[in-house]
């Protein structure tokens, strides 16, 4: 162990610590405790109060001239490196120094820093756990023989462990406890995500269904608004091949006409002719001609009753003309609505696919919870067996502190009634001393008597 300014040693101080047993002996105030003090500092097992000092920076020697005072502890320990045991320096160190602002402690292991609760873990591996130090100091002895059989025997258990496991004891059953309680509520929160899951599975069938009936639904309206459509393109076309027939009857009606009256006009030319000339031919001549006449007349009557029907036949499809304009409006409207509800309907069908889209991402959002639930459960089984078997451990470990209390409670009373024995046999040898005394003075008397 290795002091440097550390409470009454200012200087630096190597002390050897032998195997087996060490004995540090001296006068009074030489500092024989100071080293128990180191010893409880570079270990940190104890608190400032412990090692006798209000603060960790009253353990800086006022003799020295630094701000900071360190306890070091070279040891060789042994390893077990894969069946070989190998020997290895580890120096432990720990170190105060004094600021403004407090004390600023500091750990090392081989030069390192480290944490407290690292060095209590290498203490461990090297076989020094915290709670198996024992410092008995000045008049505890004393204290420990005089102190009645019931808080002996609590110091007795804390010297060897027991209070210890005790405490761990008790952990290890709250934790059980607490395991079992985190179970219960995990297998609740797992019949509660179970039902949600169930519901929202039902929730996602209808919306399944609701989305195929509405596919369907939009599909056969597409097909009537198609058919319609299709009609209405269909009574245009015919309308149109209709208005196209009747512009070509008017038109050859139009020529008919001009032709007919342009024929009438050189019958009435060639009629007024022959009048003329028959008023001064003679009467045979005038009955052939008057019969050709005739046939010119009816032929002229013929043409101008052709004229006639076509006339009327073109009358009749410009009558029927504002219908199929009608029809071709209604086409054109019939046409928009289509378009309207194709709209509506896609509209529609993206309502309803964003909706089916929430419902996969809460069924998503809802079994990954799930399953993060069966793995944290399943963790906390693991856990809880884990527990158990420390838990079991413990209780087994507790049954032979059980058995080495027996012993010690039977060896302390053996020590008891030796106590009592050997206090007898002192009160014995005193009333001997006593008795010899007195016959030494009678004899005494008696010489001098003599």
């Amino acid at each position: 162990m290795v002091l440097d300014n550390f409470k009454s040693f200012p200087r630096k101080t190597r002390i050897p610590l032998r195997d087996g047993f060490t004995t540090v002996s001296g006068p009074n105030g030489s500092g024989k405790s100071n080293l128990i003090d180191a010893l409880q500092f570079v270990l940190a097992v104890s608190t400032s109060k412990g090692m006798r000092a209000d603060r960790l920076t009253d353990l800086i020697s006022e003799l020295g001239n630094k701000p900071r005072c360190s306890v070091a502890l070279e040891m060789v320990a042994t390893f077990d490196e894969g069946g070989n045991l190998v020997e290895r320096a580890v120096e432990l160190s720990r170190a105060v120094r004094r600021r403004k602002s407090g004390a600023q402690v500091r750990y090392t292991l081989n030069g390192n820093q480290i944490r407290l609760c690292d060095l209590h873990d290498v203490l461990r591996h090297l076989g020094l756990p915290t709670s198996g130090q024992n410092f008995v100091l000045q008049n505890d002895v004393i204290r420990l023989t005089s102190m009645g059989p019931v808080p002996r025997r609590q110091v007795l258990d804390e010297l060897a462990g027991a209070k210890e496991f005790d405490h761990q004891i008790a952990l290890a059953h709250k934790e059980l406890e607490d395991a079992d309680r985190l179970g219960e509520d995990t297998s609740l929160l797992l019949e509660e995500l179970t039902k949600r899951i169930g519901q929202l599975k039902a929730e996602r069938d209808q919306a399944l269904k609701h989305q195929e009936l509405s596919e369907r639904k939009h599909s056969l309206e597409e097909d009537l608004v198609v058919l319609e459509v299709t009609e209405a393109e269909v009574a245009a076309l015919r309308g149109e091949q209709e208005i196209e027939l009747a512009s070509k009857a008017r038109q050859a009606a139009e020529k008919l006409a001009d032709k007919t009256e342009t024929i009438a006009a050189s019958a009435k030319a060639a009629l007024d002719e022959l009048e003329s000339e028959l008023s001064q031919k003679g009467e045979g001549e005038r009955v052939a001609a008057f019969r050709a006449v005739e046939a010119l007349k009816a032929k002229a009557a013929s043409l101008a009753e052709r004229a006639g029907e076509l006339s009327q036949r073109a009358s009749q499809l410009e009558r029927a003309h504002p219908g199929l304009v009608d029809a071709l409006a209604a086409a054109e409207k019939a046409h928009q609505r289509a378009q309207t509800l194709a709209g509506d309907v896609s509209k529609q069908l993206s309502e309803k696919l964003a909706t089916l889209e929430t419902l996969n991402k809460r069924y998503e959002a809802a079994s990954a919870s799930l399953t993060k639930e069966h793995k944290d459960r399943f963790e906390k089984a693991d856990q809880l067996r884990a527990l158990r078997k420390q838990t079991e451990l413990l209780r087994a470990e507790e049954a032979e502190l059980v058995v080495k209390d027996r012993e010690l409670a039977e060896r302390l009373s053996r020590g008891e009634e030796r106590r009592a024995m050997l206090a007898a046999s002192v009160q014995e040898e005193g009333g001997r001393q006593e008795g010899l005394k007195q016959e030494a003075v009678t004899a005494s008397e008696t010489f001098r008597t003599r």
